[in-house]
């Protein structure tokens, strides 16, 4: 009985896919990014990896388990000892301390773009 149902099982995919087939678009879309795309995503890396490594340890932690590796609130106090009101203040402190070197390094590099420009 169950063979019986897995053969009409599979008899109706194969119909189901060629129906499919007949209603799929010509062109395909290249989805794949381009080497600029690449070359901006890994100096961005870079930056933030090197406020990664400017920010106090103790925030650190915190920012990684939290919003890299996405741990909840309260398993990342429990893994750190720490209270969910401490974690949550520590991640604002890493946060806010992350925000303000970003903001410094793209100030600094919109002004020396824009040096380059003619007018």
């Amino acid at each position: 009985m169950k063979v019986r149902k897995l053969r009409l099982a599979r008899e109706l995919l194969v119909k189901d896919l060629e129906l499919e087939r007949e209603s799929l678009p010509f062109g395909m879309t290249n989805w794949a990014s381009n080497t600029e795309e690449l070359c901006s995503a890994s100096e961005l890396a870079k930056i933030l990896r090197k406020c990664l490594d400017e920010l106090n340890p103790y925030l650190r932690v915190v920012f990684v388990l939290r919003d890299i590796e996405e741990l909840p609130v309260n398993e990342t106090a429990e893994a750190l000892n720490l209270t969910p009101i401490a974690v949550n203040a520590r991640l604002f402190r890493a946060r806010l301390h992350l925000r303000y070197q970003l903001s410094k390094y793209f100030q600094n590099t919109r002004k020396n773009s824009s040096a380059l420009i003619p007018v």
